[in-house]
């Protein structure tokens, strides 16, 4: 089932691990990749809900770290994909491997696009 139409009221995606609780070379680049996309969303399963608005995520993202630890790749997982089956989405950016699959499973229900930066 492939989404067509216009993009209005949809947003660009980004997912990534955990680029505003944490330093490193993934999480710089997620950083850098949300701050240079104004208009995108970023869903982080590790990351906290307070660190993604003061972190730089400008309130645009969704973190699931304030969760316990079993619960939050599924619900990170959850959230992607029910966003891209609601038609929210126009496009998914993976900045980290670990969160390929979900960004797959998302395409492969709903056919928007994806992409993954190794």
């Amino acid at each position: 089932m492939k989404r067509r139409g216009s993009p209005v009221g949809k947003a660009f995606y980004i997912a990534g691990l955990d680029g505003f609780s944490s330093a490193g070379g993934v999480q710089e680049y997620t950083r850098a990749l949300v701050r240079a996309l104004p208009d995108a969303r970023y869903r982080a399963p590790h990351d906290k809900c307070g660190g993604l608005r003061d972190g730089g995520g400008g309130g645009r993202g969704r973190g699931f770290g304030d969760l316990p630890p079993v619960l939050r790749a599924p619900a990170f997982a959850v959230s992607l994909v029910v966003d891209c089956l609601a038609g929210r989405v126009t496009a998914l950016w993976a900045t980290h491997i670990n969160v390929a699959p979900v960004c797959l499973v998302a395409h492969r229900l709903t056919g928007v696009p994806y992409a993954v930066a190794l």
